[in-house]
This record gives structure tokens, sequence and C-alpha cells, in this order.
């Protein structure tokens, strides 16, 4: 626990974006659950993970970041000259 705390601290994450981790944490373990190296490790987070789901039901979007938006120019800049 204190090892993901220190990483949000070191990385300015707000508290209110630790919801918005579950997306990521989710992503993360797909990509990374066929490597046999770390399979039976994630595959006790993704089993902990599909109980929680049941009980809990999915958890909702942060409000601010939910829905689509178009991109601005300085975005697509950004794609254009990496």
């Amino acid at each position: 626990m204190q090892d993901i705390i220190d990483v949000l601290i070191d990385n300015r994450i707000p508290p209110t974006w630790i919801d918005h981790g579950y997306i990521y944490g989710l992503n993360y373990i797909n990509f990374n659950i066929a490597n046999p190296m770390y399979r039976e490790l994630l595959d006790t987070i993704d089993n902990e993970h599909h109980a929680r789901l049941m009980a809990y039901g999915t958890p909702p979007a942060i409000l601010e970041w939910d829905g689509w938006r178009y991109p601005s120019k300085q975005d697509i800049a950004c794609l254009h000259h990496p």
C-alpha cells in the first residue's frame, strides 16, 4: 500500500483521480495477463476484481472525464509533431 501511495505522491496524482485508476488497472491486467511470469499474480488480482464487480457493480465514471470532447488544435499539433 505504501508503494502505491509513494507513486501517487511522486507523480503528483491528486486524490480525486484515484477512482479513475480502475480503468488503467483493468487495461494493465488485460495486457499483461498473457505473460507467464505474471500470470499467477494477475489471475489472483483478476479474480478479486470480478468478485468486487459482482458485489459492488461497475465504478462510476468521473463526471469531468466522462464522454467525448473534440481535440483542440494543440492536441492535434502534438499528434503531428511528437
